[in-house]
């Protein structure tokens, strides 16, 4: 007796999907063939809702298992979610979103694979009518192989294209619809193809930006939990991923301003949005970035954006939104150490100036102005320090051999009289220390045996002219003095007294002078006497 009514099928089907579920089944053996062939898809046209809703579970979970069978089962899963009760909707849709994330869009590229393979081993087939004939046909068949290989390239990345645009068309209706529950499986399964790098479109984004600020979704907790968490994983997670939300700031904006006064768009904040793309879009958050200690210098999106808000201005000055823009640019982490950009900004900050009338705006373009100055001030004199370190950092590059004698030319030795081993060690390379510190050693053995010139002639002249000053005094202190041989002066007194025994000298002993002229240097003065010292014989 065979049973097929709905709560047996429904048992059938349940056990076939704990089945399929289970780790060890990695093929679709004969088995499960005949199962997916007798039980699963006459389920699909049960008349029972959870019937139904049990076999569109175990097609998904075959078609999970075996790759062939997905382009062969996707129309009817399709199908089911658009055309079927709530239960099967949402049990289809999680099913298709489960084997794009799988396998991937490049699963409709598997059309072809049969096709192009029979071509190919037509084209393979040789003539055997000689050797020259061989080699001919062989280079004719190569280049035609080629030519097929390269026609059915374009025509599958063409019908992939095809393809995937109208499944992921089909998916983004979806978050319109009227039951919650549908559009939120439509909102995770997106966000989750977006994060795995599946799907890649700024125009999703911005839509699911505008989904998450809609007014009309403030009492969906799940979607805007779901969304709230997706953004910033999402965008901080690399720079490719803070590329296509920068991507999606003018569409969203945008939309946002050309919004009807009767849709509800038109009560969002235009500014609130901006910020947040802004910091979504912000590289110093990036995860890279946050646990490297370096100051982060480079922001390309923010750059691009500043560079697009300019362009808008420009082309159109007298427009409402000019002010928004400002406002927005005033708010913008332009990047420090690009120098070119900067300028381009101050440029086409003096160009919209020409144009800007609004008072408040001109304000505002005021204001963004002088931080780009300010920025390029601070990177003008950043670079200048770093081509004078450079310029040091050259002159320290010591060289050189010639004939076997060693010559220093270092740029920060100290100008001293004795140049040390760790002078030159500071400025030489580490390959030329030691040499030069043997060199330096064998200079200063020579030089404690051999004075220097320079250091001697300043002594004897010094040694010269104290001694000549000292006898001066002497003999003007001699002639009103009792004693024969007075103590020398200190040195303090010597140097005041110099200029008085000079003109006393002068005085006294004109006349002596006058009759014997003295040669200095060669006849030494000889020291006056008293008329009291006994050995006086005047």
């Amino acid at each position: 007796i065979r049973k097929d009514d709905a709560i047996t099928v429904l048992k059938c089907l349940t056990i076939v999907c704990e089945l399929l579920m289970t780790a060890n089944v990695k093929t679709l053996s004969p088995t499960l063939q005949s199962l997916l062939e007798s039980q699963i898809l006459p389920g699909m046209v049960n008349e029972e809702a959870e019937v139904r809703n049990v076999a569109v579970k175990a097609i998904g979970l075959c078609c999970l298992i075996k790759k062939d069978l997905v382009m062969q089962h996707l129309p009817l899963l399709l199908q089911a979610s658009q055309m079927d009760t709530h239960l099967v909707k949402s049990t289809a849709l999680k099913s298709v979103f489960d084997l794009i994330h799988y396998f991937g869009l490049d699963l409709f590229s598997d059309e072809k694979k049969s096709h192009s393979e029979e071509n190919d081993t037509m084209n393979n087939t040789k003539d055997s009518n000689g050797e020259d004939s061989v080699t001919e046909q062989e280079d004719g068949t190569l280049d035609s192989v080629n030519a097929s290989t390269e026609g059915t390239k374009e025509n599958e990345k063409k019908n992939w294209s095809e393809s995937a645009t109208k499944l992921i068309t089909i998916l983004t209706s979806l978050l319109d619809n009227e039951s919650s529950e549908l559009r939120n499986i439509a909102a995770e399964g997106l966000a989750k193809l977006l994060l795995s790098g599946r799907v890649v479109s700024y125009k999703l984004i911005s839509r699911l930006l505008l989904m998450w600020y809609n007014p009309l979704m403030e009492d969906d907790e799940a979607l805007l939990q779901c969304l709230g968490l997706f953004f910033p994983v999402y965008a901080f997670s690399c720079s490719s991923n803070q590329q296509q939300v920068e991507e999606a700031f003018m569409p969203t904006l945008s939309t946002l301003l050309r919004a009807p006064t009767t849709s509800p768009l038109a009560e969002i904040n235009e500014m609130n949005v901006a910020t947040f793309i802004l910091e979504l879009t912000d590289a110093q958050y990036l995860v890279d970035n946050q646990r490297s200690e370096t100051q982060v210098l480079d922001n390309p999106c923010h750059d691009s954006i500043a560079v697009k808000l300019c362009n808008e201005i420009l082309s159109h000055p007298d427009s409402f939104n000019a002010k928004l823009w400002l406002r927005v640019l005033s708010q913008l982490n332009v990047s420090l150490d690009n120098v070119s950009l900067l300028k381009d900004l101050y440029t086409m900050c003096e160009d919209m100036a020409m144009v800007v009338t609004e008072k408040q705006c001109f304000k505002l373009l005021e204001k963004f102005r002088d931080s780009i100055s300010v920025k390029l001030a601070e990177c003008k004199q950043k670079t200048s320090k770093m081509t004078e370190v450079t310029g040091v950092s050259q002159g320290q590059q010591l060289a050189v051999t010639d004939g076997g004698d060693t010559v220093v030319c270092a740029a920060n030795v100290p100008s001293t009289d004795k140049v040390t081993e760790e002078d030159v060690a500071e400025s030489m390379p580490v390959a030329n220390a030691s040499s030069v510190a043997k060199e330096i050693k064998t200079i200063e053995r020579k030089s404690t045996k051999t004075p220097a010139i320079s250091k001697s002639v300043r002594a004897n002249k010094a040694r010269s002219t104290l001694a000549s000053a000292s006898k001066r005094l002497n003999t003007s202190d001699l002639y009103d003095s009792v004693f024969t041989t007075p103590a020398p002066l200190k040195g303090s007194r010597m140097t005041s007294e110099i200029g008085e025994a000079r003109v006393n000298l002068d005085s006294i002993f004109a006349d002596s002078i006058s009759r014997t002229p003295v040669r200095p240097g060669k006849t030494p003065k000889r020291p006056l006497h008293s008329i009291q010292d006994p050995t006086f014989t005047g």
